[in-house]
């Protein structure tokens, strides 16, 4: 998601918000996401590499995007638990 901000009608900054797990950049976690984590950890998609889907990859937060991270992603969405966001933000910030 983009974040603009505006003083008065002219846009003087522009932010690029990245949701983990959210690959797609719409919004929500879901399998979807998931897949096109997996296509790119065994080459199908090479577009991803420091792009906002790269770093919504890294669902772990380790700097590293692993095939784990699909694994928790794929559990997230079919609600084997739930994110803690106070938690899972406030650990690394």
């Amino acid at each position: 998601m983009i974040t603009r901000i505006y003083l008065e009608d002219k846009v003087v900054g522009e932010y690029t918000n990245v949701v983990p797990g959210d690959l797609d950049g719409d919004g929500m976690i879901r399998a979807r996401d998931c897949s096109m984590l997996k296509q790119y950890l065994i080459g199908l998609r090479d577009n991803m590499y420091e792009t906002p889907a790269y770093y919504a990859a890294d669902f772990t937060r380790d700097g590293k995007v692993k095939l784990n991270d699909a694994e928790y992603i794929l559990q997230y969405t079919v609600k084997m638990f739930e994110l803690n966001e106070e938690e899972y933000y406030g650990k690394n910030n």
